[in-house]
């Protein structure tokens, strides 16, 4: 419903406001359009060369790392030369270059070099610490200790330079003072993966191998291994490797300079991050790590978490773009996040067959053209403003004038209307002044007439509802009567009949069990004669009032005879209605009294269920529970006559 004001202003806005404002947004419209076209095609053009000259410098910088990691793996390849032709010459073991070194055999188990002599410290776990051959191997690499040092020293990725054995000798330089409370007393090195990632079954061409991202039981933090498997006649005699932490990996990736501001991270062939700057770890929402608090040796091999997986990363847009460059080796691809344009490029380091990643906002690239964008746009804003506040004070006056319009004619059809409002609570319809418009008038006169006659309809049909209301509460009352017993005010046979079908039926549909309680007052004619009439109805009502103290919920209860009960107990088998019996029974022997004292009063009981399957009547299974309490009063009065399905 749309009230006369209304109206008539709309007629005003969609004859003067609405042909004028559509002309006018349509040119708004027009000129963001064009200028966002012409924003967006060199915007375009712009990403498309800047992020050839991100991947070029990408490039550049991948191709630096691999001749890092290219520097780190032919020293390992000298080691490994070195160490297998060492096994291969037993007089080259004989070598101490820094003299001979001083082993003990430590409280836990753990044999180990005592001094530093200025080489590599050495473990033996306890399994193999009283082994002489193993002592003896432990001894005669000494002479791998010069190739360690010049790793370490030499090599500035390199924090750490060890070989591992198979009967678990730990050669570790820089050299750790209490190495046999880092490392666990009966570790067993073949189980960490700087080794098993080395052994024939992972590594069957026998070739350098690098790790991914662990946490070092040496005590260095989170790193990354080149390890290389030592052979002596076809046997694996142990592995060695350069230990590169991922702090030196960030230094690294920290160093990298990218343009427009670039963050670059670098991740393994498994898709797992291994080191990320700074900046990415905003963008990303990681924390990369790079201490550990050792408050327990490392008994097992720890990699970095799965939430390091590109297919894990927290945002969407980034996971979705960065694995789907992974998977399908792509160079460069754009994704938006958080309102922000930012271009993801890629290069393979082929040393480690990792691949370097860095992440570019493009709004850096594009600042020229957003700029003048911007200004475009605060123009546009501008015109709009103007425009609006012409439009203001246009709608100001075209309103005032429709206002006075309308009201001319709005206001006798609200005279009306309030008359009518008033006439339909009940009042004497009072015609509206005349407005001298004719249509409005005869109007007014017709409502008035309408009103009288609806007035009358409705005292009339008030009168008639009165009647049929007073004429359902009498016949409730008659109902009720009819269906409820006079003295105990409980269901008679009629009522227990109308309301015991209804629960039978149920029962039947929801194949839920139905018991029949029904006993008797015994002798009941005798205690007339004894008592009088009066005392054997207090008799009645008090075993009434037992018998709804004790009654389960949803269960019916009757008075269909004199000195007769009958209780249907909905959802209960006959075993529970017996036990209710009995209860019932020693209830009423205890609590009946006559003229102040307690009274023995004689009862019969009988129990009996209703049959689910068959099409058993109420009136049947009353009948069964009759012929059970007559039976009953031939037996002792502290049985209870049952027949159980």
């Amino acid at each position: 419903m749309i009230p006369l004001n209304s109206l008539i202003t709309s007629h005003f806005r969609k004859l003067f406001l609405i042909p004028v404002l559509t002309l006018e947004l349509a040119l708004l419209a027009m000129y963001f359009i064009v200028n966002q076209l012409i924003t967006d095609e060199s915007r375009q053009d712009l990403l498309f060369e800047r992020s050839q000259n991100v991947y070029e410098h990408l490039a550049m910088r991948a191709q630096d790392l691999n001749h890092r990691f290219n520097e780190v793996r032919l020293m390992l390849e000298l080691i490994q030369a070195e160490q297998q032709r060492s096994f291969a010459s037993p007089a080259s073991q004989n070598y101490f270059p820094n003299g001979a070194a001083e082993f003990v055999l430590e409280d836990n188990g753990v044999w180990r070099k005592r001094v530093d002599n200025g080489g590599a410290s050495v473990f033996v776990s306890r399994q193999f610490a009283s082994n002489s051959e193993t002592q003896r191997k432990a001894m005669s690499t000494e002479n791998f200790d010069p190739l360690f040092i010049a790793a370490v020293d030499q090599i500035e990725l390199v924090d750490a330079a060890y070989f591992n054995s198979f009967d678990n000798i730990n050669r570790y330089y820089p050299f750790i003072e209490d190495v046999h409370l880092q490392f666990p007393a009966d570790m067993h090195i073949p189980n960490y993966n700087f080794y098993y990632l080395a052994d024939y079954q992972h590594n069957p061409e026998r070739q350098m191998v690098w790790t991914p991202a662990y946490l070092d039981p040496a005590g260095q933090g989170w790193m990354v291994s080149a390890i290389a498997p030592i052979y002596h006649q076809d046997r694996l005699e142990g592995v060695s490797g350069l230990d590169i932490t991922l702090d030196s990996m960030i230094s690294e990736i920290e160093q990298l300079v990218l343009p427009f501001a670039g963050e670059s991270f670098l991740v393994d062939e498994g898709g797992r991050i291994i080191a990320m700057s700074s900046g990415i770890q905003q963008l990303l929402n990681l924390r990369e790590l790079t201490h550990h608090d050792y408050d327990k040796v490392v008994t097992q091999t720890h990699e970095k978490p799965d939430e390091y997986l590109i297919q894990q990363l927290p945002y969407s847009a980034f996971r979705q773009s960065i694995s789907g460059m992974f998977e399908h080796n792509e160079h460069t691809r754009y994704v938006e996040h958080n309102d922000e344009i930012f271009l993801i490029a890629s290069q393979q380091i082929t040393e480690t067959n990792w691949r370097l990643y860095s992440i570019t906002n493009a709004d850096q690239v594009v600042l020229r053209i957003n700029e003048l964008d911007q200004l475009a746009i605060e123009l546009g804003i501008i015109a709009i403003g103007l425009m609006i506040l012409f439009y203001l004070l246009f709608y100001i006056l075209v309103k005032y004038q429709s206002g006075k319009l309308s009201q001319r004619i709005s206001a006798p059809i609200q005279e009306l209307q309030q008359s009518s409002r008033q006439a339909s609570k009940g009042n004497p319809f009072i015609a509206p002044n005349e407005s001298g418009i004719d249509e409005l008038d005869e109007l007014g006169n017709s409502i008035g007439s309408m009103v009288e006659i609806l007035n009358e309809q409705a005292r009339n049909l008030i009168r008639g509802q009165q009647k049929l209301s007073s004429e359902q509460s009498h016949r409730a009352r008659l109902e009720q009567q009819v269906s409820t017993d006079e003295l105990t005010h409980l269901l008679n046979r009629r009522g227990l009949l109308s309301q015991g079908e209804k629960a039978l039926q149920y029962a039947k549909e929801q194949q839920q069990p139905l018991s029949v309680i029904q006993f008797e007052i015994g002798q009941y004619p005798q205690l007339i004669e004894r008592h009088g009439i009066s005392k054997a109805e207090q008799l009645i009502l008090q075993c009434a009032n037992c018998c709804q103290a004790l009654m389960p919920e949803n269960a019916i209860l009757a008075y269909p005879a004199t000195a007769q009960f009958i209780l249907l107990m909905p959802n209960a088998d006959i075993e529970h209605a017996i036990n209710h019996a009995r209860r019932l029974r020693s209830e009423l022997y205890l609590s009946i009294e006559i003229d102040g004292s307690s009274a023995s009063v004689l009862t019969h009981f009988a129990v009996t269920a209703a049959s689910l399957e068959s099409h058993e009547s109420l009136l049947s299974i009353l009948a069964k529970a009759q012929q059970l309490l007559e039976q009953s009063r031939h037996r002792p009065q502290t049985s209870i006559q049952t027949e159980r399905h």
